[in-house]
């Protein structure tokens, strides 16, 4: 689905958006380089003072010292020069005039590099303010958002436009003020040698800014067309990167580069057209810039020719001409840049603009209960009843109890609406008459659906694709917001849609159809949903286990120690740490290491990784390209399980692995969280057939529901899928 510049409907009214002009876009990016760019502007004035300087003193220099005319040159100059020994000390010794041009000289360059260092500063500050702007405010986007976008358009927003905004902001906005200063000063001094000669001058100004005004259209119109295409390129290159395998599978080589090939000369046509429009801008430019240069000189040899202009004047007007030459057509440069960088300005408040998910949503629990530092916060099972609660929560604090038996302020919270959003969550879920689409021109996926999970069952839900199983668990995951028209999701009572998002998620462990991993370690990637566990514990705890394959171990076997077992999972053999921190952050990463171990274990990914050189140090590569389907999948339960969630979602989440591994790893699971709420998924009734109840989902309605053997003895789907996959035998 394509988006344009333009398209902000979805984002609501004007009035109503965050960012309602590019303007108020700009002044939020530019917090924190603010005080850099005006620096900038000041070193910028003094570099045009400096500039402005020194033709004034060739000027001087030629009429006063070398020509010795005093009385061409104003009364303050003629004192200074009588001071310094007269004109014709001056002119036997020129190097002291040759030495003060060089002074200004020198001055300027200074001052133009710390207008450099300074506009450098403002802009890296910028830049890396805004991609952080953006990123922060993408993350927290719907997953609807997210899925009607695409990927390399929005990767060509933040990339591409944004580098637009940069230079525009850095290199042409914050030189306006230096340009604006050379033009009306030079203006000023040329006035004050010779009038006339200045009108003819300025007779071109309006010119060539009326031609920068006409290109402006012209080239905002083919910038938008340009940057439209190279985001759509950008999605052909990400899709065929990311789906390489695809691609390669079914011998689509070909087509996709076909296809690559055909948007990028649509792309290339454009640019082409983009940059003929801005030669056609530069060339006239040019034209007006050598017409008004000639015309200048023609008119001032005139003038000289009549003695109304000395020959010092001359010069020195050349020079105010030519030093304002560059900054017109600057000024003409802003005005064509402006164009592109309104259509980047406008593409960047797209994203902006859209309605983010609730704020914050992943910290509100820690900043609800609190967090004092240092507190020393446990996670047994998230939101459980009477549990601890997790480092979101305050030292010492629990979850109230559903049956009263907990402290009367703790029963006290579920009674207010807003107490709800962190209500326990080890309670029956319920599904009252859900009715969803997609989109408003799109058919219903559920209709009128209505469910009961008791809490601590294991529940299946079997259906053909398309039947709305996955939309059930994304619904309660509420990675798409039910409207309050379309029925209610509750779980203990409490609407889904009062709890905050984030403790929901928090407390809702799933597993998708499609495992993701990231371009990291195994280790890396299973410890990602650790809530407690840091970067570098897991990075420690990856390579100690790598370094205890390639070594005999010797250590850690006492079955009396506590940190046996830790130091036995971390491949330990003793601290030769004398600092207690580097102790400390080697238990920590022995601690995750058992707990990497134990969710493994339960997705029987183990002994997959035993095989593995570097165990679970291993680089699984993008989207976790080095390893099986099956091993994809079981990396992603082990990733679910760390987590300790009271609500597990496995949605077809064993369709890769083979028979023998799926009753494995459903006898783990069964055994191992047995007081969780488990939803699997599956198409395969062996991975079903001994869930405590079984919702059977045809067209977006549930067709039936019961045990295995209730259902085997309706001969509905249910038995006839049963039929198809055992041949009729139980």
């Amino acid at each position: 689905m394509r988006k344009t510049a333009s398209s902000e409907k979805e984002n609501g009214k004007k009035d109503a958006l965050r960012f309602p002009t590019n303007i108020s876009l700009i002044l939020f990016f530019l917090r924190g380089s603010i005080l850099y760019f005006t620096a900038g502007a000041v070193f910028a004035c003094l570099v045009a003072l400096f500039d402005l300087i020194i033709p004034r003193l060739i000027q001087y220099t030629v009429d006063a010292v070398i020509g010795g005319n005093l009385s061409a040159v104003p009364a303050w100059a003629a004192g200074i020069i009588t001071r310094l020994g007269g004109a014709d000390f001056l002119r036997r010794n020129l190097w002291l005039a040759a030495a003060a041009v060089a002074a200004a000289a020198l001055a300027g360059a200074l001052s133009r590099y710390a207008f450099k260092m300074s506009n450098e500063k403002g802009s890296e500050t910028f830049l890396q303010r805004t991609r952080d702007q953006l990123f922060k405010h993408i993350l927290s986007l719907p997953y609807s958002w997210l899925g009607e976008n695409s990927t390399g358009d929005i990767i060509q927003r933040c990339t591409s436009d944004v580098e637009t905004i940069r230079v525009f902001v850095s290199e042409q906005l914050t030189s306006l003020l230096h340009v604006f200063i050379l033009v009306f000063m030079s203006l000023y001094f040329m006035i004050s040698i010779q009038p006339r000669l200045t009108a003819v001058t300025a007779v071109f100004i309006p010119i060539m800014i009326i031609s920068s005004l006409i290109f402006y259209g012209l080239i905002g119109e083919e910038f938008e067309k340009v940057d439209s295409e190279e985001g759509h390129l950008s999605a052909i290159a990400q899709e065929n990167l990311t789906g390489v395998r695809v691609v390669r599978t079914f011998g689509r080589e070909k087509f996709e580069r076909e296809r690559f090939e055909a948007q990028n000369e649509y792309y290339t046509n454009h640019w082409i057209r983009l940059m003929r429009v801005l030669a056609a801008f530069w060339v006239s430019g040019n034209v007006i810039a050598t017409v008004r240069n000639l015309t200048v000189a023609v008119f001032g040899a005139v003038l000289c020719v009549r003695d109304e202009l000395t020959a010092g004047g001359l010069i020195a007007f050349l020079s105010y001409n030519a030093l304002m030459s560059l900054p017109v057509r600057r000024i003409g440069r802003v005005i064509a840049d402006m164009s592109k960088t309104g259509v980047s300005m406008d593409r960047l408040r797209y994203i902006m603009n859209a309605v983010p998910e609730d704020a914050d949503a992943l910290v509100s629990a820690r900043e609800a209960f609190g967090d004092p530092a240092g507190s020393a916060g446990t996670l047994p099972k998230a939101g459980r009843t009477g549990d601890t609660l997790p480092k979101a929560g305050r030292t010492g604090g629990t979850l109230p109890k559903a049956d009263g038996a907990g402290e009367r302020g703790s029963t006290a919270l579920l009674e207010k609406k807003e107490d709800q959003r962190f209500a326990p969550m080890d309670r029956d879920i319920v599904f009252s008459h859900v009715t969803f689409r997609y989109g408003e021109d799109l058919p219903e996926v559920l209709r009128d659906v209505s469910m009961r999970i008791r809490a601590g069952s294991t529940v299946g839900i079997l259906g053909g694709t398309g039947s709305g199983k996955s939309t059930l668990v994304l619904l309660l995951d509420r990675m798409w917001e039910l409207a309050p028209e379309q029925g209610t999701i509750s779980i203990g009572g409490v609407d889904i849609r009062d709890m905050d998002r984030g403790w929901l998620r928090q407390n809702i462990g799933m597993v998708l159809q499609e495992p993701y991993l990231f371009s990291r370690t195994l280790a890396e990637n299973i410890v990602i949903a650790m809530p407690d566990a840091s970067d570098e514990a897991a990075e420690r705890s990856a390579r100690m286990e790598a370094i205890a394959k390639s070594a005999v171990h010797t250590a850690g076997e006492s079955a009396g120690d506590e940190n046996a077992a830790v130091q036995k999972d971390a491949g330990y053999k003793g601290s030769p740490y004398e600092d207690p921190a580097e102790l400390a952050a080697e238990l920590e990463a022995g601690r995750v290491m058992q707990e990497i171990r134990r969710a493994s274990r339960i997705a029987c990914l183990d002994e997959a990784v035993e095989h593995f050189a570097d165990g679970y140090d291993t680089f699984v590569g993008e989207r976790g390209v080095t390893l099986s389907g099956g091993q994809k999948q079981r990396a992603a339960i082990a990733q679910m399980l760390v987590r300790r969630t009271p609500i597990m979602i496995f949605d077809d989440s064993l369709s890769a692995v083979d028979a023998e591994t799926d009753t494995r790893i459903r006898h783990a699971l069964h055994k191992n969280t047995a007081d969780a709420t488990v939803i699997l998924i599956a198409h395969r009734i062996t991975t079903l057939r001994n869930a405590d109840e079984i919702f059977v989902l045809e067209k977006g309605q549930i067709a039936e529901h019961g045990s295995h053997d209730e259902l085997l003895a309706r001969d509905g789907i249910y038995s006839r899928v049963y039929a198809l996959q055992t041949g009729g035998a139980d």
